[in-house]
């Protein structure tokens, strides 16, 4: 059977013919594959026949559970342990093209239990930079139909500010911990992830982006106006991405660029209370 999800505004689609456990939160993105019609998708195809790498394959990260190689065309992860289960799967993705192929050595298919692992082994974060969307570590709410993002280090206020704002100002909390910010043709979008941390609120929901407020906890509450190179520092510390790969980094810092360019990207010095809401509300009404 295949398994087919919609996330970040991408789908996946694994061709697999096996049943899988499908867990939470994952079953929020499933869809059905008779109307999987989305145009920019990932199709993935299962092979078990023995793969060997490439002679000019380059290896450029190590690690117990899998092993990251290139060459000029493609990736190659080597994936050796999940949940303290070992075999060995490789993911080979071409780098201008969507998709790829898993390989497992003779005897590990049958070790395939559960589609987490599905996309722990295929590269998420590469898989969703091919259509120009990356993880933001924020939380993310929508309000009079607009995406507004507050982001901070772990235990920074972020949820908390959430929090007020549904609570003041009539917002919805559609993911407490990440969310996926993608360029599209028209502007920034913002779509939840299956990843929600210790707030274990997750909706699939998604909405184009009004602003992102970097949280910081104070004594008074004011809208901080920041410069690109802070904005630049602020964004890239709450990002995520695989910076051994050097076509990524480079199309990552291109995002970013376009991003703090033209996106509302401020500083939010705020207190725990509803006025924390109102002088941010005031900020973005002030930009129609």
């Amino acid at each position: 059977m295949d398994y087919c999800y919609i996330i970040g505004g991408i789908g996946f689609e694994f061709d697999i013919k096996k049943y899988l456990v499908e867990y939470s939160p994952y079953d929020v993105f499933h869809v059905d594959c008779n109307a999987f019609t989305i145009d920019e998708k990932h199709r993935f195809y299962f092979s078990k026949d023995n793969y060997t790498l490439p002679t000019d394959s380059r290896l450029i990260s190590l690690s117990p559970s899998v092993d990251v190689y290139e060459t000029n065309s493609e990736y190659i992860h080597v994936n050796k342990r999940f949940d303290e289960i070992e075999y060995t799967c490789t993911v080979v993705s071409p780098k201008n093209k969507p998709g790829g192929t898993f390989y497992f050595s003779t005897g590990d298919f049958d070790k395939l239990k559960v589609t987490t692992e599905l996309f722990r082994s295929c590269d998420f974060l590469t898989s969703l930079l091919f259509y120009n969307a990356i993880i933001l570590h924020c939380s993310f709410i929508i309000c009079d139909g607009k995406a507004i993002l507050f982001s901070a280090p772990s235990e920074g206020g972020k949820s908390t500010q959430a929090s007020l704002w549904e609570k003041y100002q009539n917002a919805e909390i559609i993911n407490g911990d990440r969310a996926v910010i993608k360029k599209e043709s028209d502007g920034w979008y913002v779509y939840s992830l299956p990843f929600c941390g210790s707030s274990a609120i997750c909706k699939n929901k998604s909405a184009k982006l009004k602003a992102i407020a970097f949280v910081n906890k104070s004594d008074i509450n004011s809208v901080e106006k920041l410069n690109n190179g802070q904005k630049l520092s602020m964004i890239m510390q709450q990002i995520n991405f695989e910076n051994k790969k050097q076509d990524n980094f480079e199309k990552v810092m291109n995002l970013v660029d376009d991003l703090i360019s033209t996106q509302k990207i401020i500083k939010l010095n705020c207190k725990i209370d509803k006025e924390a809401t109102e002088v941010l509300r005031k900020e973005l009404d002030s930009d129609g």
